[in-house]
């Protein structure tokens, strides 16, 4: 075994590295990443099985968010109690639908991955467009500073969406990276 990179890993390296590069800048300005960004560029450029893209895209998405965590905590930007709730149902939807599709991948390989791609694809769109839609619907709306000292209570109605949410968003998660 060489110890020295042949030409090939380095182009590899080099291009795996600006992909980082450039995911990692878009993830900063935005705040997506791990489904928009990185799976389907570790599935389509890096060419890994759909189902490694979406571990590698939740381990990224893990570490790259929790520095950001940490500043909107600082800033009060987040909602604790919500937060909360919607954990609540994501966590464990995360780990039953992460359990599930790698049994999947393993039972039914190949054609598992396509439908994966599928899933995931539609997945995006379907998120797209919610917030396209959400972009339409709100334009008018501006800011309000206080939004997060008004929303402190949350009710029983409140805390049951957010747990449900939470499952859903958990099983997209889980299932694609998507939301992670």
């Amino acid at each position: 075994m060489s110890y020295f990179l042949d030409s090939l890993s380095i182009v590899s390296l080099v291009k795996k590295l600006l992909l980082g590069l450039g995911i990692g800048f878009a993830t900063g300005l935005t705040g997506m990443g791990a489904a928009v960004l990185v799976v389907p560029t570790l599935i389509f450029i890096i060419n890994l099985s759909s189902v490694s893209a979406i571990g590698t895209g939740m381990l990224y998405s893990v570490l790259a968010r929790a520095y950001a965590s940490y500043a909107h905590i600082r800033l009060g930007t987040v909602l604790k109690n919500i937060a909360f709730y919607i954990s609540l149902g994501s966590i464990p939807a995360v780990l039953i639908s992460s359990i599930i599709v790698t049994i999947l991948e393993k039972n039914f390989g190949e054609r598992f991955d396509i439908a994966i791609k599928f899933v995931i694809s539609g997945v995006m769109v379907i998120t797209w467009l919610m917030m396209l839609l959400g972009v339409i619907r709100n334009r008018n709306e501006c800011y309000d500073g206080d939004t997060y000292q008004q929303q402190n209570a949350c009710s029983f109605k409140c805390k049951i969406l957010s747990i449900f949410s939470g499952m859903g968003v958990g099983v997209l998660v889980g299932a694609t990276s998507i939301g992670g």
